[in-house]
Parts: C-alpha cells; sequence; structure tokens
C-alpha cells in the first residue's frame, strides 16, 4: 500500500510540475474551501505568459490583490515586461488576476469595483478540477 501511495504521489509531482505544491490526498477534505492552492504563487509566470501571447493590446492594465502577482513581471524580458502595466485601482484595469482563494474575490466587494457576471475568465489553470489562477477580463 505504501508503494502504490508513493508511486502516484510521485507521477503527480512529475506531472504537474511546477504546481507540484499543490498536491492534496484524499485525508485533505474540501481542498476548495479549505486551503489555498498555489501559496507561492508559481502559476503566475505561466497566467502572465499566456496573458501576454493571446491578447494583442500594447498594454495590459492588469490588477492584482497581492504583491507576488506584480513581483513576477521580472521573469520576462523587458519587451514583454514593459506590456505588462499593474494598477492599482480596478476602475484603472481591463485584467483581474489573482491567485484562486475564494475569500479574495469577495474581499473585492469591499472597497473597490465588484467583479460581475459580464467579466469573463480567459485564463484558468487548474490542477485535478481545483482552479490554481485566473485571470478575467473586466467588461465596463
Amino acid at each position: 500500500m505504501v508503494l502504490i501511495n508513493t508511486i502516484e504521489i510521485i507521477h503527480f509531482l512529475i506531472k504537474y510540475h511546477p504546481h507540484q505544491s499543490v498536491y492534496f490526498n484524499v485525508l485533505a477534505g474540501d481542498v476548495e474551501k479549505n486551503f489555498e492552492r498555489d501559496y507561492y504563487g508559481v502559476s503566475y509566470k505561466k497566467a502572465l505568459t499566456q496573458l501576454l501571447s493571446q491578447e494583442t493590446e500594447d498594454t495590459l492594465r492588469i490588477y492584482s490583490q497581492d504583491y507576488t502577482g506584480k513581483i513576477n513581471v521580472m521573469n520576462f524580458t523587458k519587451t514583454d515586461a514593459q506590456r505588462i502595466k499593474f494598477v492599482d485601482r480596478i476602475e484603472d484595469a481591463n485584467y483581474f488576476i489573482s491567485l484562486f482563494n475564494p475569500r479574495y474575490i469577495n474581499q473585492l466587494d469591499i472597497n473597490q469595483r465588484p467583479i460581475n457576471n459580464n467579466d469573463s475568465v480567459i485564463i484558468d489553470i487548474s490542477i485535478k478540477n481545483y482552479s490554481l489562477i485566473k485571470i478575467l477580463k473586466l467588461n465596463k
């Protein structure tokens, strides 16, 4: 039994690299409600890379509620980094990016423009049906 479990874990670590830190076993309970999935923000680079490749605007105005998203710009070439502009207010943004954690989305209603049904998810990076990060295109 231990050998089978070890093989399963190793398979997961290899298959989902670099997101292997989001491993959950059946004993974890309700992952959606109880855990932050990508605590270190590793998925920001992949999400921002996808955004850069699929959107054609010269400047991508992005609102992020956490600093991890902003420092990930250092992972890009100067040309790509210049296209990414993080803004301080969601009203000034065309995109909203966040590690998928329901409490972050709900906090947006307190002081900022709320996420609404007209906003569309354009990037969703998931592992085993658990969202790690989402980018929403904000419709104004």
